[in-house]
């Protein structure tokens, strides 16, 4: 593919050179979004944080963003997580700047949106700062990053309308829904169009600020486009949020719990299951059902949700060896094992009899 045909190609080469070497723009990036990662959008330190609750604390954690720039941001991840860092972007300047920042636990590529490939189950979490928007078909690209993400892995979004994507009714209707959606990912999503909008105001305040160095550096141009950029925010925030909305997209994959088979490891002395009970749940998207029998149990069904961290809850009753039916309620909290597994630690409660509570695992097996 012939770059100068994508989205932005020459601005961007452009930019990531002013961007080495501007102290105009260094300084006005810290000021604006509190840090300088060589920003043209729409991320401060508040929404780059928010991403560090997602990284595992464990060892040899791998982390992708998606039009990653000079590496910034990542590096500044890295600083606080030990985390792998993996990126790429279209820009040959950007990519350059980001193996000389953070040559070590790295790997930068130059590529393409929809072109580029990975190894399946490589990464914990994926970020896209503002760049969904360059995929010619984000269905098909949301399939690429579902692929490339660990079972228990996350994919982080910042995601605009009203610029380049249009702007729709909510978040809901956006085509990164839509998209995430088709592939059968499920997402929780905050509304940060207030944010952003005050973010505009500090990020013009910047640029005022700083518009005699961008001068004196022969980058007038770079200041007047943060000027026009930042326009919207000289609006009332009613009048800017009939134009413009921002969301940041929590995504995961839905751990699938259909066709497998679990039995009990422990449980508490009022449970009726042990390690003669087989479960065999099935799934589809959000609905969990299952069958179980064996040990004290003649026939047993549950049913209930599946939510987006994997967590069950559901409602299960049994016929018992002492013909008795016993109805109660659980939650799950799944844990994958090292083998690919899944272990479930339960708390339950009885809704009849006794109604006590009680603890078990099972294991899939």
């Amino acid at each position: 593919m012939n770059k100068e045909e994508l989205l932005f190609y020459d601005a961007y080469e452009d930019f990531y050179k002013m961007a080495k070497e501007s102290n105009a723009f260094k300084a006005f990036c810290k000021d604006a979004f509190g840090e300088d990662f060589s920003q043209d959008g729409f991320s401060n330190i508040e929404q780059i944080d928010m991403i560090l609750k997602y990284i595992p604390k464990k060892e040899d954690v791998h982390i992708l963003d998606i039009g990653c720039g000079n590496g910034k941001m990542l590096g500044y991840l890295q600083e606080k997580t030990g985390a792998y860092i993996h990126g790429f972007d279209y820009s040959e300047q950007a990519i350059q700047t980001a193996k000389t920042l953070f040559p070590n636990k790295s790997e930068f590529r130059e590529g393409v949106i929809g072109e580029i490939e990975y190894q399946e189950a490589e990464f914990d979490v994926i970020t896209s700062m503002d760049t969904m928007y360059f995929a010619k078909d984000m269905s098909a690209f949301v399939a690429q990053i579902k692929k490339w993400l660990k079972p228990d892995g996350v994919f982080f979004v910042g995601y605009q309308e009203g610029d380049v994507m249009p702007k729709t009714e909510s978040a809901e209707t956006t085509v990164l829904a839509d998209a995430l959606r088709e592939n059968g990912l499920r997402f929780e999503v905050t509304d940060i169009t207030k944010q952003t909008y005050e973010l505009l105001k500090t990020k013009r305040e910047a640029a005022m600020a700083h518009q005699a160095e961008f001068e004196e550096e022969g980058c007038k141009d770079w200041f007047d486009l943060l000027m026009w950029q930042t326009e919207c925010a000289t609006e009332s925030f009613e009048q800017f949020k009939e134009k413009m909305a921002r969301y940041i997209f929590v995504v995961k994959k839905l751990l699938s719990y259909d066709g497998k088979k679990f039995i009990p490891q422990v449980n508490t002395e009022n449970g009726e299951v042990d390690g003669q009970t087989i479960f065999e749940y099935h799934q589809d998207r959000n609905v969990l059902w299952a069958d179980y029998s064996g040990g004290e149990i003649i026939k047993g069904q549950l049913l209930g949700t599946v939510d987006l961290n994997g967590e069950l809850d559901f409602y299960y009753q049994h016929v018992n060896l002492q013909n008795q039916i016993r109805v109660g309620k659980c939650h799950s909290v799944p844990r994958v094992l090292d083998d690919g597994k899944i272990e479930l630690s339960e708390e339950w409660q009885w809704i009849n009899g006794d109604m006590s509570k009680g603890s078990s695992v099972i294991r899939e097996i």
